[in-house]
């Protein structure tokens, strides 16, 4: 047995609320208040987990002692003679607890602690076949805190939005007059709304990122642009991925001054994933030469590698094609399959499941592509991920451009709604949420990765343990550091 450190009661606990947790526990199992009863509970920051333990000065009888109470409630964590061994929480008046609610406290040399109820024969407060009792020669030790947050759930998250197309509203979406100033404010606000309940969310798990599908203003104008970059898109507190959609980069072309709704689009995206510090065959971006006039060419596809999972972010679809901008900021947009196939290959190498996220579900200029479907299926890819339809969330139907692979839509900040995959080795879980309501959040579908031990190996620099060895596809040789986003 372990050696006490026998001190007065009265110094060896200060007054205050505690979890009283079970000592040993991998699982942070703790004592849990329950009617009349005190059972044994994960640790989720409840109220009926916390426990006021303060000591309470001997009477005129020399009764006094430690006492154990569920927090800001007049019942007390007792022994119950009339039962046996038995513990109960009550008040006074409904029990026989008068004496037995006082505890003596005795602290080991681990910081541990002993009950002893002050009652003879002074039983120890103990755990027996997962049952709390008192027990004479049993010393049980339970470990005490004061941390009482709730604690943040393991595994890691990604959600996944679409189209909050500043400015963009609920009467925008269904043709309803507004002014340009209403139009303006209510977007912000609904921006805004969606994105805090993102936060919300994020701050429940150690691991998540937001994607954005597209759709990022409603025309590419420059005070859209700006007003997404510096004021909305800031609010997030987790790293964000966003593609374009078709009102970033398509119904705007030959529109605007110098086409700078289209090119300036175009430049908002090339920034945002030169910023990311991709290795080079995570990115389809290419300039001849350093001339400024010379145009930017690409699909401007960009992958990211979030531990689990491999993401290809492929903008409005997949196989579009245009080109445009001013002189000195021109881009030619190119499908480009070779691409993504070497993506889908490297990441299978990997043992990584795949997703893939684009704007257009369908709709596609040139419809489908079958070499597209067959590397999805090829690769395995586990599920795409698309905007557009304000109106739609959840599961979509496809087929035509996905083949078997299960398509969700994420709906749109406009409408209040988006979607949240939850995974871990094993499985990922897609969850819709409506209302920015994420804690009431419904399951769409459940997806088995199968990961299979690829041997492989992240190898983080000695010198920053967030830079990670990358070794390129481009058959070089050459081997760099780039920023490892995690998930």
């Amino acid at each position: 047995m372990k050696k006490l450190i026998d001190e007065k009661a009265a110094n060896v606990l200060p007054d205050g609320t505690y979890k009283i947790q079970i000592d040993g526990s991998k699982e942070s199992k703790v004592l849990q208040h329950e009617g009349t009863s005190a059972v044994i509970a994960e640790w989720a920051g409840e109220q009926s987990q916390k426990w006021d333990i303060r000591y309470q000065s001997p009477n005129w009888q020399g009764i006094g002692g430690y006492v154990i109470q569920p927090a800001n409630t007049d019942r007390y964590l007792a022994w119950d003679r009339n039962k046996g061994s038995s513990v109960i929480v009550s008040t006074i008046p409904a029990a026989d607890i008068q004496y037995t609610r006082f505890w003596r406290v005795e602290k080991t040399q681990n910081n541990t602690y002993i009950f002893k109820n002050n009652h003879a024969p002074n039983p120890n407060l103990t755990i027996s076949a997962k049952t709390l009792q008192v027990l004479s020669g049993h010393n049980y030790e339970f470990t005490l805190s004061t941390d009482l947050n709730k604690p943040i759930p393991k595994g890691r998250a990604l959600v996944i939005t679409s189209d909050p197309q500043y400015p963009w509203t609920k009467n925008t979406d269904n043709n309803v007059p507004e002014s340009d100033s209403e139009k303006e404010r209510e977007s912000e606000r609904l921006i805004r709304e969606q994105y805090q309940s993102i936060n919300s969310y994020n701050n429940t798990k150690q691991q998540s990122s937001v994607i954005i599908n597209g759709d990022i203003t409603a025309f590419g104008h420059s005070w859209q642009r700006t007003k997404m970059l510096h004021t909305l898109l800031p609010i997030l507190n987790r790293n964000y991925y966003f593609g374009l959609g078709n009102h970033d980069i398509e119904n705007n072309q030959g529109d605007c001054a110098d086409d700078a709704c289209f090119g300036g689009s175009m430049l908002m995206l090339k920034s945002h994933i030169e910023k990311l510090g991709l290795p080079t065959f995570q990115y389809d971006i290419k300039k001849a030469s350093t001339s400024w006039s010379e145009p930017w060419k690409g699909s401007f596809a960009y992958a990211i590698d979030f531990g689990t999972i491999y993401s290809l972010q492929l903008n409005n679809y997949p196989t579009m094609n245009a080109y445009g901008g001013s002189y000195s900021n021109y881009y030619e947009i190119h499908q480009n399959l070779d691409w993504i196939e070497a993506n889908l290959k490297h990441a299978s190498k990997l043992g990584k499941p795949i997703i893939v996220n684009v704007h257009k579900a369908d709709g596609w200029t040139g419809g489908p592509s079958q070499r597209f479907i067959d590397l999805l299926e090829e690769y395995d890819v586990k599920a795409v991920f698309a905007g557009h339809y304000h109106k739609s969330l959840g599961t979509y139907s496809a087929s035509r451009f996905f083949g078997k692979v299960p398509v969700f839509l994420s709906g749109s900040a406009s409408q209040s709604t988006y979607l949240i995959v939850e995974y871990d080795m094993d499985t990922m879980n897609v969850y819709k949420v409506t209302n920015n309501n994420w804690e009431e959040k419904k399951l769409v579908k459940s997806i088995k990765l199968n990961n299979g031990n690829s041997n492989n190996y992240k190898i983080a620099s000695a010198l920053n343990d967030s830079s990670v060895v990358d070794m390129s596809l481009q058959k070089n040789g050459d081997v760099h550091l780039w920023q490892y986003g995690g998930a």
